[in-house]
């Protein structure tokens, strides 16, 4: 346990750091993502990696970019690494994950900034929930032709409805249901706000696709249960099969959606997949994608820092894969 002493968050007066612009950038990174590990955080600021060899294998390493974060975590007090990330299995042979501290948020206030994510009391479920859009960005900046759209941009579009636009809670979204005999109505928040990709053709149009958030499922929430009031993966299925019939363009005036559910293990993968086939009488949903990645909390790899969410095919249950850069035209 001593040897852990070295990931301690200090609360200095930082009075010996001069902030640079390149510090702010970090600082709207994790704005955007409320938690990064180091690698991602590279890849989406663009960070030149260092490749060297440890026990024979090649592994790549942002030196210069982990000696800034230090600075701006021990000297300076901007960030920390949360305290449940060093819980983990395993989680003194991985990078280390980063967040924002009160200091430095201020620091984003003073300029208008602020984080709007909304961190539960699970740090695997949030780290893993940040992961996934912030993989579909690092897809999108290996092609220029492609753009990440926003949550904002959805929102302010003149197709978004008012009553979305002027709302508090904007991503919460109104739901009905049927299920065995009994309506439901209830609200739907997703793991994170929605977002697009977008695709510049060569005469200058642009082809998107949207996602009005995602699942990110840590295998914690029962498959169904006889309580409908109680959060599981039918009650989550259930909702977001009805916002798909025209719940999710009535609310963000979106013509058409993707949500992709991500969850830890292919097991569990399937197991959600299954209980989607049953619950569509065996139709599955050409909407619904499923992906699964590693669990933050098991020994094994933290989701590589790539495109992958992007680039790599979805699986989809009654369905053929489904290739989202196809979908809209675009190659890599």
């Amino acid at each position: 346990m001593s040897g852990r002493s070295r990931y301690k968050d200090y609360d200095p007066s930082g009075a010996n750091v001069e902030l640079r612009e390149s510090d702010i950038a970090i600082f709207e990174l994790l704005q955007e993502f409320p938690y990064l590990s180091l690698p991602y955080i590279g890849e989406l600021l663009g960070a030149k990696p260092q490749t060297v060899t440890v026990n024979g294998k090649q592994v790549v390493r942002y030196e210069y970019l982990r000696k800034k974060l230090m600075r701006l975590r021990k000297d300076g007090g901007y960030l920390r690494c949360p305290a449940d990330s060093w819980k983990a299995a395993n989680s003194r042979w991985r990078p280390a994950v980063y967040a924002l501290t009160a200091k430095g948020k201020a620091v984003l206030r003073e300029q208008g900034l602020f984080p709007s994510f909304k961190l539960g009391n699970d740090f695997a479920h949030d780290f893993g929930s940040c992961v996934v859009p912030a993989s579909f960005k690092i897809g999108v900046m290996t092609n220029p032709s492609l753009r990440f759209i926003q949550p904002r941009e959805i929102i302010e579009h003149r197709a978004c409805p008012e009553s979305t636009r002027i709302s508090p809670e904007p991503f919460t979204i109104p739901v009905r249901f049927t299920f065995q005999g009994r309506t439901i109505e209830t609200n739907k928040e997703h793991d994170w706000s929605p977002w697009g990709i977008g695709y510049r053709l060569d005469d200058g149009r642009e082809r998107k696709i949207f996602f009005p958030g995602h699942e990110f499922d840590r295998s914690t929430e029962p498959l169904e249960t006889d309580d409908l009031g109680r959060s599981s993966v039918t009650r989550h299925l259930l909702s977001i099969l009805s916002l798909l019939d025209g719940g999710y363009k009535r609310h963000f005036g979106l013509p058409s959606v993707y949500i992709p559910i991500v969850t830890v293990g292919e097991r569990r993968l399937k197991s959600i997949m299954r209980q989607l086939l049953k619950l569509t009488d065996g139709k599955g949903s050409q909407k619904i994608l499923f992906k699964h990645i590693p669990d933050f909390a098991s020994y094994g790899s933290l989701p590589a820092a790539t495109g992958h969410m992007l680039t790599e095919p979805w699986e989809r249950a009654g369905h053929e894969s489904f290739d989202i850069l196809k979908e809209i035209g675009a190659t890599v």
